[in-house]
């Protein structure tokens, strides 16, 4: 059995999540739990209206179930929560990341890789994933886009951001020519703090707003099946809020203490991965979506993603 259990907070991303999930292969469908962790958030109540969506959409062939979570931010309790289930596999996905159906089916029907025990992750490319992003624009862009993004990675500045200076990465943004992806890992492989999830498609508004208009202008290509390929990956930092993990692995890592920086997930499977030198497994040509994240500082990044999300339902749903 597969859990697939989304961490539902603030947004209301539902629709495209469900639409592609119930349009995977009955055989398929036979092998996970939907799991939606939700809870009674600020006033307005998710876990209602995720059940009465659920209802209304008829997701009688979907084995699926609403689990309330204490109110607040609540992250490690979902987290918890996970763990604590038996099922072999768990996928983790965050509210604001979408694959379609075909995607599913893939990653569903070559899920046992995680049983090779030097591979931590398997996940699919997402747009602005750490560190997948370039992946997702290597096969998405055109030539020309690709060379918009990666000027826009260039202009990034590196500052201090959570007490830690990242400045010495300038030297493959602002002090650089060309976007060099090997060398920027490289060198973030090297910073001496468990707070490595650096990358400039993480601060800049410009590189969110430019691949989010792009995911718009070419949403046939996120909707259509793609020839896919798994690619093992060492890279030094692991942050896209979907993928797949064995269980007990994640249980393993949930029970560790010291592997704890924070109040969130992210840090302890780093430092596990890091401390064990694995792999991660990646989809390629796979499309994947994370529409923002908070990191960036800009006023209008979150109309921005109001504004990207109500349009991709929109798009992404129609036939």
């Amino acid at each position: 059995m597969i859990n697939i259990n989304v961490f539902q907070f603030s947004r209301w991303c539902i629709p495209v999540i469900l639409h592609y999930l119930n349009k995977i292969k009955p055989e398929n469908k036979a092998k996970i739990k939907f799991n939606i962790l939700t809870e009674k958030w600020k006033g307005f109540n998710k876990l209602e209206q995720t059940i009465q969506y659920m209802q209304d959409n008829a997701m009688s062939d979907l084995n699926y179930e609403v689990v309330e979570i204490w109110k607040g931010f609540n992250y490690l309790a979902k987290t918890k929560w996970s763990c604590e289930q038996d099922s072999e596999y768990t996928v983790k996905l965050d509210e604001d990341c979408f694959i379609n159906n075909h995607v599913w089916d893939y990653m569903i029907e070559n899920i046992s890789i995680l049983d090779d025990n030097n591979i931590l992750f398997f996940a699919p490319a997402l747009s602005i994933g750490i560190p997948t992003t370039e992946y997702f624009i290597e096969s998405f862009f055109t030539d020309k886009e690709k060379e918009e993004i990666y000027n826009m990675f260039l202009a990034w500045k590196f500052n201090t951001e959570w007490g830690v200076d990242y400045s010495g990465l300038n030297k493959y943004t602002i002090d650089a020519n060309v976007w060099n992806a090997e060398g920027f890992y490289n060198s973030v492989n090297l910073i001496g703090h468990w707070y490595r999830g650096v990358h400039p498609v993480r601060f800049s508004y410009d590189a969110h707003a430019y691949i989010l208009d792009k995911i718009l202008d070419k949403i046939d290509l996120f909707k259509q099946q793609q020839e896919y390929k798994t690619v093992l990956v060492y890279r030094p930092y692991f942050c896209n809020s979907l993928f797949a993990i064995k269980t007990e692995t994640y249980r393993k890592i949930y029970k560790s203490d010291n592997l704890f920086k924070d109040g969130l997930d992210e840090v302890p499977l780093n430092l596990y991965m890091k401390r064990d030198n694995l792999q991660m497994a990646f989809i390629e040509n796979s499309f994947g979506i994370h529409m923002t994240y908070r990191a960036c500082k800009d006023d209008r990044i979150g109309k921005l993603e109001s504004d990207f999300y109500k349009e991709f339902e929109r798009r992404a749903i129609c036939s």
